[in-house]
């Protein structure tokens, strides 16, 4: 039922990259490139008001999902200033995403180093 849920997705808001890792490591999802809006359910709660039986692990997915999209809204900085989350670091010369899954925790982005590579080096072609 949740495995729509579970497809990698990289979410850009303003200037914090996030990706939502599968939630099962041991499936064999396809990268299929962005999976939009499979984050809807985490970001308004779905889960803990559906009546069903959703697993621990995904609440507190929810929970921190919740929490760091509400924080953004209403400060333009993700990290709550209670819980214990962990730091969604600025997106910048780092080049850092904040991996959300059932461990959450920052990566380096070299999903697209190829092509940012290439647009940086031929800007001519958006003259």
């Amino acid at each position: 039922m949740f495995k729509s849920l579970t497809l990698l997705v990289v979410l850009f808001t303003a200037t914090f990259n996030t990706l939502l890792a599968p939630l099962d490591p041991a499936a064999d999802y396809p990268r299929k490139g962005v999976q939009h809006t499979s984050e809807i359910a985490f970001v308004f709660r779905a889960l803990s008001v559906s009546g069903l039986p959703i697993p621990q692990p995904y609440l507190q997915l929810e929970d921190a999902t919740f929490n760091y999209w509400l924080n953004f809204a209403y400060t333009l900085n993700p990290n709550p200033t209670t819980g214990s989350y962990p730091y969604w670091p600025k997106y910048g010369n780092n080049a850092t995403l904040l991996e959300l899954g059932l461990d959450i925790h920052p990566i380096p982005d070299t999903f697209r180093a190829e092509a940012i590579e290439y647009i940086i080096k031929t800007p001519s072609l958006y003259n």
